[in-house]
């Protein structure tokens, strides 16, 4: 090196440093990890839960395109709708944040044997007969057909958000008739997790072409606490700010092993503060209200309020 550099310095008349630094401060790498979070690109896909995730990262300064839709489940119509979704983003995305599988995993069997999706109710969804996860069969099924996501954007880099506990929590079943839920009891919590547990696996496998990279929710919160959720099937603030930080992490490129393989299970907080609607987003810097899906919300820095295929929220993206 030394000896290049004083080649050059002779040959075109440089005044080069002969002793150069080769290694860089951990301070410069951390910042270029969180550059990274500001330049990369994210659409996000799934139901409500992965909603306000979307919007908790753009308040932290993340570029994102909402693709998400409250209820969404996977199937080959919701599948092809959010690929047109997809492609009709501009700019196109780095990333695909998938959170869809807490609205597909779930079911009710009666004293048949028989299997129903929840049924929404008054606003609130309920299981009838005895709470279920789908079996191998199911989740392969459901993962071929959200393959349409990954096989559309190959060259785009895809985080998949696995299944979180739902319905099983002692305090918080569907409801309070007996005739749902029918095998609540304070075991309930432990077999739903180690059912999803076999879920990631097998989707984690099923992704394993796309190089998609995993995150287990069940190694960043606690859901044995009442506090991580709003409602039965909702994470409160707190929870979607834990999800929304260990992205970051991921795509500034820290913590891979914990959250590809959760082989290290993340010491929780307690947050339950509540989300304000009216704010449009969390966290210290307002988002400007919900947007439609596919595009951005509130102030762009491309340009104005976008449409169908724009920038959503304020957000510290700059061009380049």
């Amino acid at each position: 090196m030394h000896r290049l550099i004083d080649r050059l310095n002779s040959v075109f008349s440089l005044d080069l440093c002969i002793d150069p630094r080769t290694e860089r401060e951990k301070k410069e790498l951390e910042g270029r990890a969180i550059d990274r979070c500001h330049r990369a690109i994210m659409a996000v896909v799934g139901g409500s839960n992965a909603r306000e995730l979307a919007a908790a990262l753009e308040d932290s300064g993340v570029p994102v395109h909402d693709c998400t839709v409250p209820g969404w489940r996977i199937s080959k119509a919701n599948v092809d709708d959010v690929v047109a979704k997809l492609r009709a983003c501009s700019p196109k995305p780095d990333i695909i944040l998938c959170q869809c599988l807490d609205n597909n995993v779930y079911y009710g069997m009666d004293e048949d044997g028989c299997t129903y999706l929840p049924r929404k109710i008054g606003g609130l969804y309920h299981v009838e007969g005895q709470l279920q996860v789908a079996s191998r069969e199911q989740v392969e099924v459901l993962m071929r057909t959200f393959s349409g996501v990954t096989d559309a954007f190959p060259s785009s880099e895809v985080i998949f958000i696995t299944g979180t506990p739902r319905y099983a929590h002692v305090a918080l079943p569907c409801c309070e008739d007996d005739m749902h839920v029918t095998n609540r009891g304070t075991g309930l919590m432990a077999e739903v997790k180690k059912e999803l547990e076999r879920v990631r696996e097998q989707v984690k496998r099923l992704l394993a072409k796309s190089k998609a990279k995993l995150i287990d929710p069940t190694k960043i919160i606690d859901f044995t606490d009442r506090t991580v959720y709003r409602d039965q099937c909702h994470l409160s603030a707190g929870s979607v700010l834990l999800l929304r930080d260990k992205v970051r992490e991921l795509v500034a490129g820290k913590d891979r092993q914990d959250l590809q393989h959760g082989n290290q299970a993340v010491r929780t907080r307690t947050l339950s503060a509540p989300c304000d609607p009216k704010r449009g987003g969390w966290g210290a810097s307002g988002g400007g209200g919900r947007g439609s899906s596919g595009g951005w919300r509130g102030k762009s820095h491309f340009g104005g309020k976008a449409r169908g295929g724009g920038w959503r929220g304020t957000s510290s993206y700059k061009p380049y």
